[in-house]
Parts: C-alpha cells; structure tokens; sequence
C-alpha cells in the first residue's frame, strides 16, 4: 500500500524539498572572506547585534500580537457562542476584511494613523496642543496593523472549539451557581484549549514571518526577519537573505509538531 504515497512524495520533493535543498546550499555558498562552502552567515547572524535585534523584534512582534489576538478573541468568541444572533453579524465583520487585499488595507492604516489622521485629530481633540503619535515607522503602527490583519484567525479557531462544547454544559455551570465571568473563566477557556493552541501557533507563523505588514507600516524603521530577507536580496547578497530565510524556517517548523503533541493530549 507504500505506494499509494506515490503522488505525495511526487508533489513533496519538486515543490519543497528541492526549493529547500536550494535554500540551503546558497546560505552556504561564498560567504565571508573564507570563500566555499562555509557557516560563515549564520555565524555572523548569532554573532551580530543587528541581526540579533531584529531577531528579538521578530520574536516580540509575535508574541505579543498572539497574546492581544488571545486576550480579545477568547471573550469575543465566547460572547457568539452565547449570543447566536451575534454570530452572523460578528463573523461577517471578520471575515469581510480578508477579501480584501492586504496592501489596500495597509494604505487605508496609513491614511488613518498619520500624523494628520484622524485618529491623532481625536487624540487632539482630548488632548489639546498633544504631539501628533508617531505610529508609522514604528513597532506601534505595526502591532496595530498586524493584530487587525491577525484576529480573525484566531477567533475562528477558538469559536469553532467553542461551537462544539454542547449547551448543556454552560447550563450546568449556572445551575451550580456559577456567574458569567466564572463560568469564562472555568469552563470556556479551559474547554477552548485546542482551538487557542491552533490560533496561537497561525497568529505567530503568520506574525513572524509578515513581510508587507512591517514593511510599509515600518517605513524602514522596524526591520525584521523578512523583511531582512528582503533588504539582502536587494543588495545582492542571496547567501546571507538564504541564511536569514533558513533561520526563521527553523524557527517555525517545530510548530507544527507542537500543535500535533497538543491535539493528541486533549483528545
């Protein structure tokens, strides 16, 4: 029955693991003085401030727009599961976004976060004479942007492990006396496990690896790992963009294991 797997592995190898391999081979190729094949970026990755700052502002940027997407989207989904006339209307406001190019959407930010936009108008309005907030070119801008761009995914994630708990369980909690927030905070977040490791683990793959959001939000100014990717491309310098690509690979790809680990454990 081995070969059944035939096609899989005929779609795998052209399609992954040669693209990969390719990776690979150019992070080594011809780098630094030492000439060949060498480790020499990836040395100069772990060994340089730069390279390690944006590796800790790519991390960062990940961790926190997992966390705000976890922190809104557990209570979010727990009030449509428990308002279903609020389902409809609320998944609509989310899903509506996504077919909509992210570059338009990131110009419509731009428009509204600058200086002169109207969300600084506002703060003018409650703070008279206050310094315009810098969110373009900014680590702020960017984290606004992204948790917008980001919080669909994980309500979703968590109203569909939320959709499956019976009604009769939030009943039962009530009849034993507990009040809405206890019965959030007891039942509906522990129960919603699954689905916030699904949402956590996208919303960080997606967060880290984003290339157009920090780049235009950013403004040049809040460089990570793709857009690092990029910038080294430009330059010409394919083996150290492969080396930084390679590097975020790493990076993620256990993920996928974790989340396999975590679906075993609480089924």
């Amino acid at each position: 029955m081995g070969w059944l797997a035939l096609p899989g592995f005929a779609l795998l190898v052209p399609f992954f693991a040669a693209p990969v391999g390719l990776l690979i081979a150019t992070s080594l190729q011809g780098a630094g003085s030492e000439g060949g094949w060498n480790f020499a970026n990836y040395r100069e990755i772990l060994s340089s401030g730069y390279y390690l700052a944006a590796f800790g502002r790519t991390l960062g940027l990940g961790v926190a727009i997992m966390a705000l997407s976890a922190i809104i989207g557990l209570p979010l989904a727990y009030f449509m599961v428990r308002h279903p006339k609020w389902q409809t209307p609320l998944l609509a406001a989310l899903a509506g976004p996504l077919f909509v190019n992210v570059v338009a959407r990131l110009y419509g930010w731009q428009l509204l976060l600058a200086d002169s936009g109207p969300i600084n108008a506002l703060v003018g309005l409650v703070i008279p004479n206050a310094e315009p907030i810098r969110f373009t070119g900014s680590m702020l801008g960017v984290c606004i942007v992204m948790l917008h761009v980001m919080l669909p995914y994980m309500v979703f994630a968590l109203f569909n492990s939320m959709q499956s708990v019976e009604a009769a369980v939030w009943d039962a909690a009530a009849t034993l006396g507990a009040d809405s927030l206890a019965t959030f905070l007891r039942v509906a977040v522990p129960l919603a496990v699954p689905g916030l490791v699904t949402g956590a683990i996208l919303v960080f793959t997606l967060a880290v690896s984003s290339f157009v959001v920090p780049a235009v939000m950013g403004g040049g100014k809040v460089n990570t790992f793709p857009t690092l990717v990029y910038l080294e491309a430009m330059a010409l310098n394919f083996s150290m963009a492969a080396a930084i690509a390679i590097c975020l690979m790493v990076i993620l790809l256990p993920l996928g294991r974790l989340s396999s680990l975590t679906k075993q454990r609480t089924s």
